[in-house]
């Protein structure tokens, strides 16, 4: 089992995770600040959830830097820790993350 796992993850980092980031960076693009316009939505939320958990680098075989071949995702990132629900939420320092 553990085998398959890693190989299902190691696959998912190297294949799907880009698509999926190239779909979420054309949209960013499109709107230019968040996935659904100009304000944060539910949809931002759920993504963010989503991606911390792969940046925080405890998903066996995701390595945390996962995300960083997709600048305007990171930028993103940065841009929803810096709501302050969202920074309280998280308990996060000035640094972010």
């Amino acid at each position: 089992k553990a085998e398959c796992v890693k190989k299902l993850r190691e696959d998912f980092v190297q294949e799907s995770l880009p698509k999926f980031m190239e779909f979420f960076t054309r949209k960013l693009q499109a709107t230019g600040a968040f996935f659904c316009g100009d304000k944060p939505t539910i949809a931002d939320l759920q993504i963010l959830a989503q991606l911390r958990y792969f940046t925080k680098g405890v998903a066996d075989h995701v390595p945390a830097d996962c995300l960083s071949p997709f600048p305007v995702i990171m930028d993103w990132m940065k841009k929803m820790y810096q709501i302050p629900q969202i920074k309280a939420w998280y308990k996060l320092g000035d640094g972010g993350y």
